[in-house]
């Protein structure tokens, strides 16, 4: 079936760390580090954006007028096993930008965080379409995850080598 691998965009807008502004994020790298690991509510906001070309490539062509899909940011901790996720827009479907806030609670998370936006179908289609998903909840779209790092990497454990570069004539 028809799925848009890159058909989201998701950006981050501001951050606040128990209700004060949080740092900026990286717009490139899709990074956003903490640059303190106490807090208790982490807050996210930003906007989801889903482009027409997007709708028309992943619906058939009469369900196109009101897409019946969902647009959900899914939340991943690897250490926590957390694993959930947020619905951002309820069907009908519309394309541009819809804005969403996130809450991360301190207790849920520990390293990093991932969220990821994606594009599911809400019901499954009454007349089935070749190369169309027609059942219920069928992932459709996705985008780039951006990566939320809750705790400081962690240093390394010794030095490193000293590397020197000599030509072979010269040993």
């Amino acid at each position: 079936y028809a799925h848009e691998r890159f058909g989201l965009s998701c950006h981050i807008t501001h951050v606040d760390v128990d209700g004060r502004e949080g740092p900026e994020p990286d717009l490139d790298r899709h990074l956003l580090a903490l640059e303190e690991p106490d807090f208790n509510v982490l807050t996210v906001h930003g906007v989801l954006t889903t482009p027409k070309p997007t709708l028309g490539a992943v619906f058939p062509g009469r369900e196109q007028r009101a897409p019946m899909g969902t647009l959900c940011i899914v939340i991943r901790c690897e250490r926590t096993r957390l694993r959930r996720s947020i619905v951002v827009s309820n069907p009908p479907l519309r394309a541009g930008d819809t804005p969403f806030t996130v809450q991360l609670e301190r207790e849920d998370i520990d390293g990093s965080v991932e969220l990821h936006p994606v594009l599911l179908r809400a019901r499954a289609a009454e007349a089935p379409v070749p190369g169309y998903a027609a059942e219920r909840w069928t992932r459709l779209a996705s985008g780039r995850a951006w990566t939320v790092r809750v705790d400081p990497l962690p240093e390394s454990p010794g030095r490193f080598l000293d590397t020197r570069y000599r030509r072979f004539s010269e040993d």
